[in-house]
Order: structure tokens, then sequence, then C-alpha cells
């Protein structure tokens, strides 16, 4: 899925460690995007998601996700660095 839908973030693409991707009930893909790990303060807190800075994000509505799923990838796997990969499932 991440080689057909963001081909360049398995040829090293440095601006993204974060893949996420959306499914409908019967397990049909209905969309993806990628981003940067969140940012945090001095005393960690969190300062942005990695998502905010682009305007176009898939918006999914809390009441209709059944189960999201967060996976990590070490690096040297799929690629140079490391890669986080959100599946979200709605209901």
């Amino acid at each position: 899925m991440i080689d057909e839908h963001h081909p360049t973030v398995l040829q090293g693409d440095s601006t993204v460690d974060i893949v996420m991707f959306v499914f409908d009930a019967r397990g049909k893909y209905v969309s993806s995007r990628t981003g940067k790990e969140g940012t945090h303060n001095a005393a960690g807190q969190l300062l942005s998601t990695p998502f905010d800075a682009d305007s176009t994000q898939t918006v999914v509505d809390p009441s209709a996700i059944k189960s999201v799923d967060v996976m990590k990838y070490r690096s040297g796997v799929m690629r140079a660095g490391p890669l986080g990969v959100i599946v979200v499932r709605l209901k």
C-alpha cells in the first residue's frame, strides 16, 4: 500500500516518517496521507501533530472510527529511517 500510494517514502523521502491509511467498514481503501512526527517543547508538551501543517488532511469523524492500529518499523526494514504506520478502520 505504501509503495502504491506513496512510493517516495520507500525511496527514502526524509520529509516523511508517518503514513496514515483510512479503510472503510469493508476494508476498502478510502484515503491516505503522509507527515512528520509531532513536535514537542522542552517540557515535553505536544506542539503539533503529524498532519497539522497540511490543510488537505483527511478528516475522520471520531464516532465513525472502529479501530486504530499503530505500527513502527525500525530502520533498515522498509527504508533507511524508522517509519510509523497508522491504520484507521471505520465502522
